[in-house]
């Protein structure tokens, strides 16, 4: 068999230097190798990612904020010419971490992190998008939902499961996309449960 012609030395350099930046991200922050890799071939990148990570201690998740979301800006500046700053993103995923804000509305907040340079929490405060998470705020909404989808209720009923997303999804959009998914699902699945004994 031919062996396959070695590297220049400084292809193998480098790949062992890409290597050890990629491990370092591996083994301190839990992430997968595509993603250690994602964020490690780019130093301003990988810093960006570090500094975010000081202000919050979900790794993966603001890797995954910064692959899936922030990287799709990158393609018009660089992440040094961005208004927000790794610990805004951090800042961004503790709001949604601690149920402050759902990942759908986190997506309108970060738009216009990137467009005005505030911090999350301020415009979350400014917008008033906090998530409804009292059951007193979101069960009128659920029983406005079911009066107005009586066919959809007697579709669950009669064992379409299905239908509870289609509920779930009624209530939440009914809300402006702040009541929680899971007090919404609770508060259904209790109100049907009630309703039908």
């Amino acid at each position: 068999k031919a062996q396959a012609p070695k590297p220049p030395a400084a292809v193998r350099e480098r790949s062992a230097e890409a290597e050890a930046a990629i491990g370092a991200l591996r083994d301190e922050f839990g992430l997968s190798d595509a993603d250690a890799e994602t964020l490690a071939l780019d130093e301003a990148l990988a810093s960006f990612f570090r500094a975010a990570c000081s202000a919050h201690d979900n790794a993966k998740a603001i890797a995954n904020w910064i692959i899936n979301e922030l990287m799709r800006e990158l393609k018009e500046q660089s992440v040094t010419e961005l208004k927000v700053d790794g610990p805004a993103v951090g800042g961004l995923v503790r709001l949604i971490d601690d149920g402050v804000i759902s990942g759908k509305i986190a997506k309108k907040v970060f738009s216009e992190m990137l467009s005005s340079g505030k911090r999350a929490e301020v415009i979350v405060e400014e917008k008033g998008l906090k998530q409804l998470t009292d059951p007193a705020e979101v069960q009128p909404l659920v029983d406005a939902v079911l009066a107005a989808n009586e066919e959809a209720v007697a579709q669950y009923r009669d064992g379409k499961q299905n239908r509870m997303g289609f509920l779930v999804g009624q209530v939440i959009k009914e809300s402006g996309g702040r009541a929680n998914p899971k007090l919404v699902n609770e508060l259904l699945r209790n109100t049907l449960s009630d309703s039908s004994s």
